[in-house]
């Protein structure tokens, strides 16, 4: 399984700009037998990861710059209601970790959090970022939501 900082390098260096790519990446993708050299280029020797390669090097970027929110360099915050930026922000902030409903909620409502705290008004909030997110291109499935 490849880190997802190995899967960027991989992916520069078959499809991207290789004069990016550390020497030492190159050199272990080689020495695994994941790439071979041809001249100046570099290729894969396991043609089925290529497909997930240039997904890699497609996905798209969003970040928080000055407490603006951009999406491919866009700047998105407008497209968004203050509450959909709040929950976007703490999202991109904490990447990758579970955010629990209760820590939602105290996003949206702040002190009174316990007072005003709803299943409905979550799930609709969710939902209502959810499909701002997909009018300015991002994927249904770019929030998911762990069960249980």
């Amino acid at each position: 399984m490849l880190t997802p900082d190995e899967k960027k390098n991989l992916a520069q260096l078959c499809f991207g700009n290789s004069n990016t790519v550390n020497e030492k990446y190159i050199n272990y993708f080689i020495e695994v037998g994941l790439v071979k050299k041809i001249g100046t280029n570099y290729i894969l020797t396991i043609p089925l990861i290529e497909n997930l390669l240039k997904e890699f090097l497609n996905v798209k970027k969003i970040e928080v710059i000055n407490n603006q929110i951009y999406f491919q360099e866009s700047n998105i915050t407008s497209n968004l209601s203050l509450i959909e930026n709040k929950i976007l922000k703490a999202l991109i902030e904490k990447a990758g970790n579970l955010i629990s409903r209760e820590d939602i909620a105290k996003i949206i409502w702040e002190k009174d959090w316990y007072d005003k705290y709803s299943e409905w008004a979550m799930d609709k909030t969710i939902s209502r970022l959810r499909m701002s997110l997909t009018k300015i291109g991002l994927p249904k499935n770019f929030l998911l939501t762990k069960k249980g």
